[in-house]
């Protein structure tokens, strides 16, 4: 395939999931793992995981895991493509709905658009992380970092930033 029908596939990728992401970027992740690893195969599962993994690292949104993605499929090319289809559409339209909003303050249908999306906000962000700890845990030992991160995370008495911290270092330890 072609660099330009790459470059217009990841553009018509994410601004597509830009629009679909309610409650942030994990509630995308089980479409977009879909397209880039089974449907394109620019991927595998573990380096989507590693590319959710590292977007997360860095500083600002977590889906700028999206640059690696184009960044594997077109270069440069495919990156900036990638980032701009992700945050500048809907960027715009939140900007503006966002001038909006307030002046709906007594209107039923934003009480009701509320209602509405938080359950679905939630079961997007339920399917996001079965899909990331699917693609995560390829052995018995990173299963066991996800699990006790995850009741760490759940006890809410232990930092997430020293969890991702303790996950390294018990990756590197249990990777020996």
């Amino acid at each position: 395939m072609s660099h330009g029908r790459d470059l217009l596939d990841l553009a018509v990728l994410f601004v597509r999931m830009s629009f679909a992401a309610f409650g942030g970027g994990i509630a995308i992740i089980p479409e977009i793992q879909r397209v880039t690893v089974t449907q394109h195969h620019w991927l595998t599962s573990q380096e989507f995981a590693d590319s959710y993994a590292l977007g997360a690292l860095t500083p600002g949104p977590g889906m700028l895991m999206v640059m690696g993605v184009g960044y594997k499929v077109a270069g440069v090319p495919g990156a900036l493509i990638s980032m701009l289809a992700m945050f500048l559409p809907v960027g715009v339209v939140a900007y503006l709905a966002g001038w909006r909003w307030d002046t709906l303050k007594e209107s039923p249908w934003r009480a009701a658009v509320q209602h509405g999306i938080l359950p679905v906000t939630i079961g997007l962000l339920l399917a996001g992380s079965l899909t990331l700890i699917r693609a995560a845990d390829v052995d018995a030992r990173a299963a066991a970092i996800t699990t006790g991160a995850t009741l760490l995370l759940l006890s809410r008495r232990v930092s997430p930033a020293l969890i991702v911290l303790a996950g390294g270092v018990a990756g590197v330890l249990l990777a020996r």
